[in-house]
């Protein structure tokens, strides 16, 4: 019996690793991120580590740390333009939708 359960332990251990969905402060973050997207501009930067800040009236090192983590959630490589990457990871997997970027009424 003991066998089984340590099979079953191996093979849970070597199954993909399911991404998920990202905490309410980091998805703030993310959103925060993305919002310049709205714009529709063709190369439209996201969202500054200040601006995130600013909006989400945390600190800068609040928002690095969220980063961190969403890097991480999101497969972002270490490498030059990491907020862009996030940025396009977060809206073409819909974690980020248009309508999540436009202001709350």
């Amino acid at each position: 019996m003991r066998s089984s359960s340590v099979g079953s332990a191996c093979s849970s251990a070597a199954r993909p690793r399911a991404r998920r969905q990202p905490r309410s402060p980091e998805r703030d973050v993310l959103v925060a991120l993305c919002r310049p997207l709205l714009t529709g501009d063709a190369f439209t930067e996201p969202a500054s580590i200040r601006a995130i800040a600013a909006e989400l009236v945390v600190s800068e090192a609040a928002v690095k740390q969220h980063l961190s983590r969403l890097y991480v959630k999101f497969d972002v490589v270490q490498g030059e333009r990491r907020r862009v990457q996030l940025a396009n990871a977060a809206v073409s997997t819909g974690a980020v939708k248009l309508s999540d970027l436009r202001p709350r009424a």
